[in-house]
């Protein structure tokens, strides 16, 4: 008996070793991928292989947890939480016919370990150098087109879009970038930059006329110059005061919006007061859904774990994660959402705050980080380190995103 556990324990080993070797370039890969179908996506190029690829990123990304597991770097309570929310994906899956919600959990078990910034700074090189890419070849007219003329709000017009098919689409893109590179050098940057790019946001509302986009840039620039002004009038401390007011104020901003997304997909906008908000304020998207032949998006259509009927697309992102995905699954991200931010405040994290609250704000009424992307969502790398504190399974982890 004691020989068979000892050739247990050495073949583990040997496992181990080799998961070892490969796990760190089987994760890099598989997120390179991840990174290349999302510039590929934004172009107008068709991908034949996307699901493919998707389950090779998902295999890619199960070497690294594997060899986590391997290692012990998960708690008994931990592996306990994280295995009943792969049930949940697994649930959601087999009702709604989409993974995405297990690929996302694979991805970030997968670089809970990982270097926080190293990994951010991948998905900032890719949105730029991929950004950069199909605006160029666009102008060139080897791919896409620079501008795009359509029927925009009632009447017709033309916009910018560089290659992206959708004026909105680019500049949210851009908007997404301005956002990540808050995060990372926001911090540290020369306060000329913040002016630079609340110019950059004014050019690009004249381009594209995206009111979204444009509040996606000048949100994050303000809030970051405030903290730093803050910060260097007060110290941190000061900093983290401001800080807790704005994110107050935001969230209360966020329950309000979020409220009457719902209420529009239960009543829609033939309420008055919905009907003047959703028009003057959200461009018409709650009236969007109603247009729809089966009114996909409103309540009718709303499941626990999601429907495979449900396959529309729309610009209401939290609405969509409903429909998508089901109302359980919605209420465990919802909350996750707030242990998020509740653990990036608590411990000082200022820039992961305001990273999370202006995507949550976005996501009412866009939904480019509602989608079969990882590349595009990079608060799931910020999620990683702070897993544990979201599921109170040890102390946060002191390593900043």
């Amino acid at each position: 008996m004691s020989q068979e556990v000892s050739t247990l324990r050495k073949a583990g080993a040997a496992l181990h070793g080799i998961l070892k070797r490969i796990s760190g370039p089987a994760l890099w890969a598989g997120l390179a991928i991840e990174l290349l179908i999302m510039v590929i996506e934004k172009s107008s190029l068709v991908n034949p292989y996307e699901g493919l690829l998707f389950r090779l990123t998902f295999c890619l990304f199960s070497v690294k947890v594997l060899e986590l597991l391997c290692a012990g770097r998960f708690r008994k309570k931990e592996l306990a939480v994280y295995a009943a929310l792969l049930v949940l994906g697994v649930i959601s899956w087999r009702c709604s016919g989409r993974n995405q919600l297990l690929r996302f959990m694979m991805f970030i078990l997968a670089v809970y370990r990982e270097e926080n910034r190293k990994v951010l700074k991948a998905f900032l090189f890719s949105m730029i150098s991929g950004t950069a890419l199909l605006a160029v070849l666009s102008v060139l007219g080897v791919l896409g087109t620079v501008t795009e003329t359509a029927n925009f709000d009632g009447a017709v017009s033309t916009r910018f879009c560089f290659g992206m098919g959708n004026p909105n689409s680019f500049q949210i893109m851009v908007g997404a970038i301005v956002l990540l590179t808050m995060i990372l050098y926001g911090q540290t940057c020369r306060k000329f930059w913040f002016a630079v790019l609340l110019a950059l946001d004014v050019l690009l509302y004249v381009l594209c006329r995206s009111l979204m986009g444009t509040g996606l840039i000048a949100l994050p620039v303000l809030w970051t110059f405030l903290l730093r002004i803050r910060s260097e009038q007060r110290g941190p401390q000061g900093a983290a005061d401001l800080n807790r007011r704005i994110c107050t104020v935001m969230k209360a901003v966020f329950v309000l919006g979020f409220l009457f997304c719902i209420a529009g997909a239960i009543w829609g906008s033939t309420n008055p007061l919905i009907n003047w908000i959703d028009y003057h304020l959200m461009s018409g998207r709650i009236a969007s859904i109603w247009d729809f032949t089966f009114h996909d998006g409103t309540l009718s259509t709303w499941t626990l774990f999601g429907s495979r009927l449900n396959t529309r697309f729309f610009d209401l992102g939290w609405i969509r994660v409903i429909y998508w995905y089901g109302v359980i699954p919605a209420l465990v991200i919802l909350w996750m959402t707030g242990r998020l931010e509740a653990a990036m405040e608590k411990k000082g994290d200022l820039y992961g705050c305001m990273a999370v609250i202006v995507v949550c704000l976005f996501t009412l009424t866009e939904a480019h980080f509602v989608s079969e992307y990882i590349g595009r969502n990079f608060l799931f790398v910020m999620t990683a380190p702070y897993l544990p504190a979201i599921f109170g399974t040890e102390a946060v982890k002191e390593e900043k995103a």
